[in-house]
């Protein structure tokens, strides 16, 4: 499967399969059926509709069957048509021996192809095209998980390994996924309104590959929750043994926990090669205390260098203030690799003399020594030095934002083995430990030139996260055009198109021109001679490509049929990226930089001066939230109290309040963890009036409230997280954590606010007000709700026709209900069901505030004529119309729809 990343390096780079091509006496042919057709191909063919079955056929005549019309099949409903002239045989290598082998390197072929039709066509045609293929998509995965569940393979079993028949069906897999990103990357581009779709693939096999390759259980699990398929193919072949990290404590339930400090066994460790020669015994050192602390007392921040001192063999350290110094790096790091000191400031001298040598090497010898900030050497440890602490810590932002450079160290890149080309090095960094943890984030957002070290060179992280870069669709796209006949050029209506917006990609006389100019006095002047001069040097290469295919376009006598279409196209061309592997690994890259650039003001507090931060011209205060919190997502970190702390550096606060919030020491909540998991006890100690939980949670709880009370402004969104919530009266809306939090789809763009004051979080927007039908509620006290019920219920509202359309969408499509379940929902109420609100006479006291595909249950405690003042509860979504409602149970209520209403959500 060509069209997927190859691993270039470790033990299970070649934990591929080829595919075989299964030769078919039914061959689909190439030319679309539409989707009738391709719904009754097995029945023309002499097959069941149920099960696949023929009587007169093996079980491999039977996958070839299934390869012909879901592999074959699918391909041509998609790409088939009179302007891609569609060949089946492109996807087959007939030179392979002893057999031909299935390919899918024609694959970015027609994608091209496609993009180059739906620039040009009408909006109804491209609906009209989704929906077959929707169609046939979803048909595939149905058939494909019904005979997916007729295998059985031992457990942890490599794909290398697997029978042909299902490397057959992984190959149809990944084959409809690519289909389905390349469906969606167009629909954006495109304006047009597709639905998202999700395709559902039970192939357990895959988790097992991931096994065997070295991935813990709690890594599996969450790679499921956020990789499709062919993503969990690909990290099937790197190698994660070679990593020696000890996941005994990793389940599917808690995620991947190797990470995680336990303070009883952290220790300091020695370089690698320290001990494998002198079995680690070169021994600790760091900077003086007194000079760290001489620095930070000034207001300033200190930095180290290894001190040149040739009458002497040992390694000292030099520290000094960084306004005293021209340039410095800060190095960021992973603490499990064995880079902290829990008890010193120190590491061990061979740790020390490496870093330094990594820093030296960004610079060119004449700079060296280089000076480095690193957390372990220059934030105090040690009850002694809290004060210093607190006062390093709240520099954090400070120290990164002003590094020369940042470099990033994480074991599992600097210890990969054999050259890796750019898009694996990429996927690397996303899945590595430093991309997980939550005060790397910071570290990385902040930096201005950040590095990432590999074996041997440190790699710019600008180069990787340029799309660009990554895609190089359009060398790529003349390279497959330059290969095929002028004759087929001249006739393939979408070659001729892509010809077209290759040449559009030629820099306008003007700007040439400007470019050429000297420096202006005018200042506009030489604002539009230095942007020519930029756009010059960015599109040089593609300015020469254009040149070639303009000349190529006129040659044939092409002519474009829509020069804005062709430019959007082009444009399309590279920033698009329809491998899912790459795409995915440069969507987690991307929240290190952000979508919005912060400006950390040099006031120590933003927050509190202005009740807002500073934000550049494009920025605003809920956008940036978001983006933020979302950045936070799928990261861990040993102490949960550190979340606010970091977010309060990330929003540009002064973090000194949150520092002076003091959690408890690690050895209480070890011991209050061990007697909290024993229900018995901790059942006894809430009836004597001791909630374990309650001083697990209290420090937690204390610093986001403060972090949130200084930020005043929210997007409306934020009531719709799905995440844990903060316990206090006036702030059960407001997230406790966003490190496991689900988010809406379309919350990013949310351009509504809410505003906090001393009552609540004030916001405006549409709700169902609900009532019982068809006896009327009376209020009854909020507590004690339970239920036995063990079906998923779902909650039917019924309307009354008021004769306006304001709202009539959402009122249709609300109409059917369910409460979102699960860890990250947020809810605290235990027992909470539409029953149980049914049943308790509650049902007139409840609305559902909803904003586009979100929604969230409140209950109202008063209410005035401007303004409802209602408790938050827990998330809501739309039932699906088209699901199954077997194994639920449906109550009915009535429900009065208020298009717009003041709310103080407590």
């Amino acid at each position: 499967m060509e069209h997927i990343p190859k691993v270039t390096s470790g033990l299970f780079k070649d934990n591929i399969a080829p595919v075989p091509f299964l030769p078919s006496e039914c061959r689909y042919g190439d030319t679309a059926k539409g989707i009738e057709g391709f719904n009754n191909y097995p029945r023309e063919n002499g097959y069941s509709s149920k099960g696949l079955k023929h009587q007169h056929q093996s079980k491999e005549d039977q996958v070839a069957f299934v390869q012909s019309w879901l592999f074959f099949g699918l391909l041509t409903e998609t790409f088939g048509g009179p302007l891609t002239q569609f060949n089946g045989n492109e996807f087959i290598d007939w030179a392979s021996s002893p057999q031909p082998l299935i390919t899918t390197g024609g694959l970015q072929k027609y994608a091209w192809y496609w993009q180059a039709i739906q620039m040009h066509e009408t909006i109804d045609d491209t609906l009209e095209h989704a929906a077959r293929v929707d169609a046939c998509l979803q048909l595939t995965c149905a058939v494909v998980n019904g005979i997916l569940s007729g295998f059985e393979l031992p457990k942890a079993t490599p794909i290398c390994r697997w029978p042909r028949e299902l490397v057959c069906i992984l190959s149809i897999i990944a084959v409809a996924e690519y289909i389905c990103n390349v469906r969606e990357s167009i629909a954006v581009h495109t304006r047009t309104r597709i639905g998202r779709l999700n395709l559902e693939w039970k192939i357990p096999f895959i988790n097992d590959a991931l096994s065997a390759a070295g991935w813990c259980d709690g890594e599996i699990w969450q790679l499921a929750q956020t990789n499709n398929v062919t993503c969990r193919y690909y990290l099937s072949t790197i190698d994660r043994h070679a990593l020696g990290k000890d996941h005994k404590n990793c389940v599917a339930s808690t995620g991947c926990r190797t990470h995680q400090l336990d303070y009883n066994k952290y220790f300091t460790q020695h370089t690698r090669s320290c001990l494998l020669n002198t079995p680690g015994t070169c021994g600790e050192i760091g900077p003086a205390m007194n000079s760290i602390a001489r620095v930070l007392n000034t207001g300033d921040i200190p930095v180290v260098v290894q001190a040149s001192d040739h009458r002497r063999s040992s390694t000292r350290v030099k520290t000094t203030s960084l306004h005293s110094v021209d340039r410095y790096v800060a190095v960021s790091h992973v603490w499990s690799d064995g880079l902290g000191n829990l008890h010193r400031n120190c590491l061990q001298a061979c740790q020390f003399r490496e870093i330094q040598k990594l820093v030296n090497d960004l610079y060119e010898p004449s700079l060296h020594p280089v000076h480095f900030w690193m957390d372990t050497l220059c934030v105090p440890v040690g009850a002694d030095y809290a004060d210093l602490k607190v006062a390093a810590i709240s520099r954090m932002a400070e120290t990164y934002r002003l590094a020369d450079k940042v470099l990033v160290l994480d074991n599992s890149l600097r210890n990969c083995t054999g050259e890796m080309s750019q898009s694996e090095i990429l996927i690397r960094l996303s899945h590595s430990a430093w991309l997980t943890r939550v005060w790397t984030l910071q570290e990385g957002r902040l930096a201005r030139n950040l590095y990432i070290q590999f074996p041997g060179r440190a790699v710019p992280f600008d180069g990787l996260t340029d799309p660009t870069m990554i895609n190089r669709h359009s060398l790529g796209l003349s390279k497959m055009l330059g290969s095929q006949d002028r004759s087929y050029r001249r006739s393939n209506p979408c070659a001729r198109r892509l010809i077209c917006a290759l040449s559009t990609g030629k820099l306008s006389r003007l700007q040439i021109e400007y470019s050429r100019k000297p420096r202006q006095d005018d200042p506009s002047e030489e604002a539009l001679r230095l942007a020519a001069v930029e756009e010059l040097r960015n599109r040089v290469e593609e300015n020469k490509l254009a040149e070639v295919w303009t000349k190529e376009a006129n040659t044939l006598g092409i002519q474009s049929e829509n020069v804005d279409a062709d430019e959007h196209l082009r444009v399309f061309l590279e920033a698009v990226q329809f491998c899912h592997v790459l795409e995915k690994a440069t969507v987690a890259l991307r929240k290190i930089q952000g979508h919005h650039q912060i400006i950390v003001s040099h006031e120590r507090d933003t927050l509190a001066t202005n009740e807002s931060i500073r934000f550049g011209a494009l920025n605003s205060p809920t956008s940036l939230l978001t983006n933020v919190c979302r950045a936070f997502t799928g990261r861990t970190t040993s102490r949960v109290e550190d979340e606010s702390l970091c977010l309060s550096i990330l929003l540009g606060a002064d973090p000194t309040e949150i520092l002076n919030i003091k959690p408890l020491d690690w050895r209480t909540k070890d011991l209050l963890k061990i007697l909290n998991a024993n229900h018995h006890f901790a059942v006894t100690a809430l009836q004597l009036g001791f909630d374990v939980q309650e001083q697990l949670q209290a420090c937690q709880e204390a610093r986001m409230k403060l972090l949130l009370s200084r930020i005043r402004v929210y997007p409306s969104s934020i009531i719709f997280w799905q995440c844990k919530r903060l316990r206090f009266d006036g702030w059960k809306w407001a997230p406790l954590s966003v490190l496991q939090a689900r988010w809406p789809l379309d919350d990013f763009f949310d351009n509504t606010f809410a505003k906090l004051d001393n009552h609540g979080l004030n916001l405006q927007m549409p709700a169902f007000r609900l009532s019982a039908r068809p006896e009327q509620d009376v209020g009854l006290p909020k507590h004690d709700l339970d239920t036995d019920s063990k079906d998923e219920e779902v909650l039917v509202v019924h309307t009354k026709t008021d004769g306006t359309t304001d709202g009539l969408g959402s009122r249709r499509s609300w109409q059917q209900l369910i409460m979102v379940r699960g860890p990250a929902s947020g809810q605290s109420i235990v027992g909470l069901s539409w029953s149980s609100l049914r049943d308790r006479k509650l049902l007139n006291s409840v609305a559902i505030l909803h904003q586009r595909d979100q929604g969230v249950l409140v209950s109202i405690e008063q209410e005035t004529a401007d303004l409802v003042t209602a408790h938050h509860m827990i998330p809501v979504r739309r039932f699906k119309q088209n699901t199954s409602t077997q194994g639920t149970k449906q109550i009915h209520v009535n429900g009065t729809w208020v298009s717009e209403q003041n709310w103080c959500i407590r």
